[in-house]
C-alpha cells in the first residue's frame, strides 16, 4: 500500500498497550507514510523523574524527544517494513522511493529548536512541525481514543486532552489537514489514507 498523497502519521506510545498493536504495525509498515513515534512509557518516565528530581522543562523536553526516539527503536525492531531516518533529507528520499519512513527525532534539529520547550509540546506538535518542514499536506494522529465523531474542532480536541495545547499555534499559517483515528480496526487505515473524511475524524481549525 502506498498513498497518492503523502502523510505524516503520529503513532501514539499508549498504543503499545493495545491488543491490536502488532496489527497496526503490519499495516503502517506498508503505508508509504512518515511515521512519528509517540513518547509512551519513555515520556512518562521523564515526567516521573522530573517530579522527583525537580529539573526544568527544557531538559525534560529534550529527554522526552529522546523518549520518542527510544519508542521508535522499539517499532523498528517489531516492524521490518519501516526505514529509519533522522535527517529531513533522508525522510524525503525515502518518500520519493515509496518507502515507509520511521522518523527518529533529534532535539538538536533546527526546526525543533523553534518549539516551546515545555510539556505543552508533545509528539503531536512535533509531528505537525515535521509535516511543515517537509511540506507534507496531511497529518494523522493515531490515538487510544474511541468513539470519535466524524469531525471535531481542533480547539475542542485540545480542551478534551486528545491533542496537545501547542498544536493550534503551530498550525497557524499552514494549510495542512489534520485527522485523528482511534485504535479500531487497523485494516481501515488503508482506506482512510485514500479517503480520510470517510474513515477518520477531521480536525477543523
Amino acid at each position: 500500500m502506498s498513498t497518492s498523497v503523502p502523510w505524516v502519521i503520529k503513532f501514539g506510545g499508549s498504543l503499545a498497550h493495545d491488543a491490536r498493536f502488532r496489527s497496526w504495525l503490519d499495516v503502517l509498515g506498508t503505508s508509504g507514510a512518515v511515521i512519528v513515534p509517540g513518547g509512551g512509557v519513555f515520556a512518562d518516565a521523564v515526567r516521573t523523574l522530573q517530579g522527583l528530581a525537580g529539573f526544568g522543562d527544557p531538559l525534560a523536553h529534550r529527554l522526552a524527544i529522546q523518549g520518542m526516539r527510544l519508542y521508535g527503536e522499539v517499532l523498528l525492531e517489531l516492524a521490518p517494513g519501516f526505514r529509519p531516518a533522522s535527517q529531513l533529507e533522508d525522510v524525503s528520499e525515502q518518500l520519493k522511493n515509496n518507502m515507509t519512513s520511521l522518523w527518529l527525532p533529534d532535539a538538536h534539529l533546527e526546526f525543533l529548536q523553534t518549539l516551546e520547550a515545555s510539556w505543552a509540546v508533545t509528539s503531536d506538535s512535533i509531528a505537525l512541525a515535521l509535516a511543515k518542514a517537509l511540506e507534507i499536506p496531511r497529518v494523522l494522529f493515531v490515538k487510544s481514543v474511541d468513539s470519535l465523531p466524524k469531525s471535531e474542532s481542533l480547539a475542542r480536541a485540545v480542551r478534551l486532552g486528545t491533542l496537545d495545547p501547542a498544536l493550534p499555534d503551530i498550525l497557524v499559517g499552514s494549510e495542512i489537514q489534520l485527522f485523528c483515528v482511534g485504535p479500531r480496526s487497523p485494516e481501515a487505515l488503508e482506506k482512510g489514507l485514500e479517503d480520510p473524511r470517510s474513515w477518520f475524524t477531521e480536525l477543523l481549525p
